[in-house]
């Protein structure tokens, strides 16, 4: 979500940010800055929209300049980056890794920090989650990434295993809350509101993509 309380979506095959009215639906503007790739996260800041690619280069796109700055990360293609995050208490970027943990890690689904002060990544995640405790039926792999506004929580949506973890401040695992089937096809994107409002996103597949609104928590 945008301060203005509009949307950013990136188009996951091509380098174009859209801004959306979450009224209507409508786009609003279009805002090309790369080329052809595999775009999979969109994350607003105090003062850049960054988009991360699903090889672990995010893209910084500023007010009034074209184009985008790339910074790259150690990341790669084997971490199959989806999920990207805001945590302004900590004034980083979280990512998580859909595949790869890295690290020489097993067994465990990773999220690592991205400093907004230096522009680097840390080498080790800033939180690692067991397999064993995400996984159900399906597995989980991680396919978007949110911060709660006020509680810091972070919220990790998987789109194989359609479910929601919610982690502490500190990472730990509090809880996986499944998501009905029958209404989340393919859930693919997360963003909170600043009262805590949270909107989940669903790819169509062959019907019809959908945008779902759930009150604040308390």
């Amino acid at each position: 979500m945008l301060p203005d309380g509009r949307f950013a979506a990136v188009q996951d095959e091509d380098g174009i940010v859209y801004t959306l009215d979450p009224a209507t639906g409508e786009i609003a503007e279009e805002r090309p800055f790369r080329g052809p790739g595999d775009y999979e996260g969109v994350e607003a800041t105090p003062h850049a929209l960054w988009v991360l690619r699903s090889n672990g280069t995010l893209h910084e796109l500023r007010d009034g300049t074209a184009g985008a700055v790339e910074h790259d990360t150690p990341l790669k293609g084997k971490c199959d980056a989806e999920g990207l995050g805001y945590d302004h208490r900590n004034g980083r970027l979280l990512i998580a890794c859909k595949e790869d943990p890295g690290a020489s890690l097993d067994d465990v689904k990773a999220v690592y920090a991205f400093s907004l002060g230096t522009k680097t990544l840390a080498a080790q995640p800033a939180f690692v989650l067991s397999k064993e405790a995400l996984d159900g039926e399906e597995k989980f792999k991680p396919s978007a990434l949110a911060v709660h506004p006020s509680s810091g929580q972070i919220y990790v949506l998987s789109s194989v295993r359609k479910a929601v973890a919610v982690l502490s401040v500190t990472g730990a695992l509090e809880t996986v809350i499944a998501l009905d089937p029958s209404q989340h096809e393919q859930p693919e994107g997360l963003a909170f509101a600043p009262d805590g409002t949270l909107y989940l996103s669903n790819e169509g597949g062959d019907g019809t993509a959908t945008l779902m609104r759930f009150d604040p928590t308390r």
